[in-house]
């Protein structure tokens, strides 16, 4: 799964909580926000560990091909999740 951001959720709360049930569901989510104005904490919660591998911040939407390959090698390489209750 893939989030696009260009800032910060509404219900902090409610987004790390629908992160954390994607994620037992067996769901990969990388994170990249657009822009200057950023709440990376919210990110960390809602990407998969670690941070660094499943998330990207670009300046605006024009660099959002900067990220591309970097995420479909990220993807290439991943391996089935087995979901958790």
């Amino acid at each position: 799964m893939v989030v696009l951001t260009h800032g910060e959720s509404r219900d902090r709360a409610a987004t790390t909580r629908e992160a954390k049930l994607a994620r037992r569901a067996g769901f990969y989510i990388f994170v990249v926000g657009i822009g200057i104005y950023t709440d990376t904490q919210e990110w960390r919660a809602i990407a998969s560990d670690p941070d660094e591998s499943f998330m990207w911040n670009v300046t605006n939407y024009q660099n959002l091909s900067d990220v591309a390959n970097e995420l479909l090698h990220g993807v290439c390489y991943l391996t089935a999740i087995k979901k958790t209750s």
